[in-house]
């Protein structure tokens, strides 16, 4: 049950993830654009494995190293 959890929370970040947008502010005039990729169920399950191989190192920079470097991790539990 908590490994199914995990992956639907991974699979929606992920999926999410895929569209990326423009910052946005009171002093910025540029538009805001969204540039999303399509993907598979089979990308998603990769990319899951991979997230999971890396958490069972015990090695935080290993776990980070799969996101974003201006990405931003909410706890879904």
């Amino acid at each position: 049950m908590l490994l199914r959890l995990a992956f639907a929370a991974v699979a929606a970040t992920l999926a999410l993830g895929g569209c990326a947008s423009a910052p946005q502010g009171p002093n910025l005039t540029t538009q805001r654009t969204e540039n999303c990729v399509a993907t598979s169920e089979r990308e998603i399950a990769s990319l899951f494995d991979r997230w999971n191989d890396s958490l069972q190192t015990g090695d935080p920079h290993k776990v980070v190293a799969n996101y974003a470097v201006r990405s931003v991790l909410l706890p879904t539990v």
